[in-house]
């Protein structure tokens, strides 16, 4: 087995490598005439997505229309070919996707109502599998019951209609004069 013939190496020459200080890459009024032209398309981006989404009942059945229309074209070619009559043609494609649409409910309504007939095998199945969740689930609502006010100990409870505005307003204006009227004698 002959070996592969070897290249000679290539002595190639080294640089030397230059070290300068940091450059700012732009000058800042370039920078900042770059950052607004990005807000600019930023904000006509989100505009845009805003319109889109407040004419999105007359652009979607308009798109719809034509995306359907792109897609049933080439066979409308075939049919006009063989002088079959558009409205025929079109009639044909409803009634076509019609049955597809009613055989694709069927066959998901199958399922749903076996799920409903074993509603309550799914139920304690389900019931079974959480159990071990039980005293976690507890714990919480324990801890809702301490933290409601319907619960045995309502925890913290502030009653807002036994003060009266008018002296809880009084204590905090009668405090404001009182620290600034010793602020202003030390001053």
């Amino acid at each position: 087995m002959e070996s592969a013939p070897s290249r000679p190496a290539v002595a190639r020459p080294r640089t030397e490598l230059e070290l300068t200080d940091p450059r700012p890459i732009l000058a800042p009024s370039a920078f900042w005439r770059h950052v607004a032209h990005l807000a600019i398309v930023g904000i006509f981006l989100i505009m845009f997505g805003a319109v889109l989404d407040l004419a999105r009942n007359i652009l979607l059945p308009i798109v719809s229309a034509a995306v359907i229309g792109m897609m049933f074209d080439p066979p409308a070619r075939v049919a006009a070919r063989w002088r079959i009559p558009g409205w025929l043609f079109a009639g044909v494609v409803v009634g076509v996707l019609l049955a597809i649409l009613q055989v694709v409910t069927i066959m998901v309504a199958v399922p749903i109502i076996d799920w409903i007939g074993r509603a309550p095998e799914l139920a304690e199945s389900l019931r079974t599998k959480l159990q071990p969740f039980g005293r976690g689930f507890a714990a919480f609502q324990q801890l809702q019951a301490a933290l409601s006010k319907g619960g045995k100990d309502p925890g913290l409870s502030i009653d807002v209609a036994r003060t009266s505005s008018s002296s809880s307003i009084a204590r905090t204006t009668g405090c404001a004069r009182s620290a600034s009227s010793t602020t202003s004698s030390k001053i």
